[in-house]
């Protein structure tokens, strides 16, 4: 069951960023003042942020089925330490490269790309393939099973 949700929620994620890969570049002009100097720079801006962000739907589709299927079935600290992993030695770290240019850095003295908005989204779309990736591989792995979620109780005492 856990495997048909996790590739649920990620073929209806992949649904929406095909969604938004083809009505977005029709929508966008809807919600900018069309008068504003700036509206072509932040239609075109935001049609380039389409793609990463689509990526990212699929990825966190997949995330969020096998992350909750592995917490369904009492396996609660590995996805938690696995979250909590890469968000700092992934997420954090890359951001910073890819969003900053070597004047806006917080940390000087380590490499910046400066690729601005799109670098947060490339970040963001690594951080939910790594994490959606491993999340699925691990409910298929099924070491989930092995978990003992009643503790050093034997069967015999569990109602008691």
């Amino acid at each position: 069951m856990g495997t048909f949700v996790a590739r649920s929620c990620s073929a209806l994620m992949l649904s929406v960023a095909l969604l938004l890969l083809v009505v977005g570049p029709w929508l966008m002009p809807l919600f900018i003042n069309p008068e504003d100097v700036d509206a072509a720079a932040v239609v075109s801006t935001a049609l380039v942020l389409l793609l990463p962000a689509a990526c990212y739907q699929m990825f966190d589709g997949l995330y969020f089925g096998s992350s909750f299927a592995l917490r369904a079935a009492g396996d609660t600290s590995v996805p938690a330490g696995v979250a909590i992993v890469l968000s700092w030695v992934i997420f954090i770290p890359l951001s910073h490269l890819l969003i900053f240019d070597a004047n806006g850095a917080w940390i000087s003295g380590l490499p910046q790309l400066g690729l601005g908005a799109l670098g947060g989204w490339l970040a963001l779309m690594s951080y939910a393939i790594l994490l959606g990736s491993i999340m699925y591989w691990r409910w298929r792995s099924g070491r989930w099973q092995q978990i003992n979620i009643w503790g050093s109780r034997d069967g015999a005492n569990a109602g008691s």
